[in-house]
């Protein structure tokens, strides 16, 4: 199972982001392909608020544009709906700790001037 993150998808749907077509490319092989996809509610309630943010697109995406990509994504038989269970927490230390990349850059910022998170581009092949 791959888990996918805000990022990955707010790349995916928004065309005027940087290497669109690399991203999208990928997640529609991953949606394609890959026997499970993982998606957390959660991430795609941030899809929704971050691409509909006029502090944060010129021209920010509509909640009908938004919610359709969302739909689409949902109507896969591979997307599997990923909830939090009582180990969670611990499991989350573990990967942090065990994956440092996991953890927001320091030296690059992201959308707004937040931190960015890098994505390994082993991850992304």
């Amino acid at each position: 199972m791959i888990l996918l993150d805000a990022n990955i998808l707010i790349y995916a749907f928004r065309q005027d982001t940087e290497h669109h077509g690399e991203y999208r490319a990928w997640f529609e092989e991953a949606l394609g392909k890959v026997a499970a996809v993982g998606i957390a509610e959660l991430v795609l309630s941030s899809v929704v608020r971050i691409t509909t943010h006029p502090k944060i697109f010129v021209k920010p995406s509509t909640l009908d544009e938004v919610f359709q990509f969302v739909d689409y994504i949902r109507s896969f038989p591979n997307v599997v709906n990923v909830l939090p269970g009582r180990t969670h927490w611990s499991i989350f230390q573990r990967l942090c700790r065990a994956v440092p990349t996991l953890l927001p850059s320091r030296s690059k910022k992201g959308l707004n001037g937040s931190p960015a998170i890098e994505i390994s581009p082993a991850f992304r092949n």
